[in-house]
């Protein structure tokens, strides 16, 4: 089983281990004291754990995330998860198509629609 520290190349700071995990630069100016907070513990302490692939935690945040119909972070590990490499279209569809099955089609729709749009896929 791959360690999640050496998938990252093995980095010691939260904003690099976001800007790594999430595929993108953050900055710091729009974060409040809640979200940086929110942002230091889950990507610090829980995508740098060992036991997981960094690709196994973005299927299982992805389905958390589908799960709670969070529309906007769902966006975002979608266009992660294609940036990094991690998961493919056609597997982020597969997960999409799970997720019909345990949390029902409206919700996997959104998640379908992410993946569309940011795929640049005609509805």
């Amino acid at each position: 089983m791959d360690d999640p520290v050496t998938n990252l190349d093995e980095v010691a700071d939260q904003r690099t281990t976001y800007e790594k995990i999430m595929a993108t630069t953050k900055s710091d100016d729009s974060s409040s004291v809640l979200m940086k907070a929110g942002e230091d513990f889950l990507f610090d302490q829980v995508w740098t754990r060992p036991g997981l692939s960094v690709r196994d935690r973005r299927l299982i945040t992805l389905s958390c995330i589908a799960a709670v119909r969070a529309a906007k972070p769902m966006a975002a590990h979608v266009a992660a998860a294609l940036e990094s490499g991690d998961l493919t279209r056609e597997e982020l569809e597969e997960a999409a198509l799970q997720c019909a099955a345990y949390l029902g089609w409206p919700t996997a729709a959104l998640l379908d629609q992410a993946i569309r749009q940011h795929t640049t896929l005609s509805p």
